[in-house]
C-alpha cells in the first residue's frame, strides 16, 4: 500500500492558498467600493473616465488648481 500523504498535503495546501488569494482579492475590491461610496463617487454615474479627455492636453489655471485639490484630497501633497 502506498502512502498518499505528500500528494494530499500538496493538494490541500494549493487549494487553501488559492482560496486565500481569492478572499484577499474580494476584500480589496470591497474596500475600494466602500471608499468610493464614502467619497460620494459611486452611484452618481461614476465611470472613472474623463468627461472631455481632449481638454486635458492643454490645462488651464482652473484645471491645475482643481487637479492640485484632488491630489491633496487623495493624500498627495506638493512641496514648494
Amino acid at each position: 500500500m502506498t502512502d498518499h500523504t505528500p500528494i494530499t498535503d500538496f493538494i490541500s495546501t494549493t487549494a487553501l492558498l488559492l482560496i486565500s488569494l481569492f478572499l484577499i482579492r474580494k476584500l480589496l475590491i470591497l474596500r475600494q467600493r466602500r471608499r468610493l461610496i464614502l467619497n460620494g463617487n459611486l452611484g452618481n454615474g461614476y465611470t472613472g473616465s474623463a468627461i472631455n479627455p481632449n481638454s486635458l492636453i492643454d490645462p488651464n489655471k482652473d484645471a491645475v488648481e482643481q487637479m492640485t485639490k484632488l491630489l491633496e484630497q487623495a493624500g498627495f501633497h506638493q512641496e514648494e
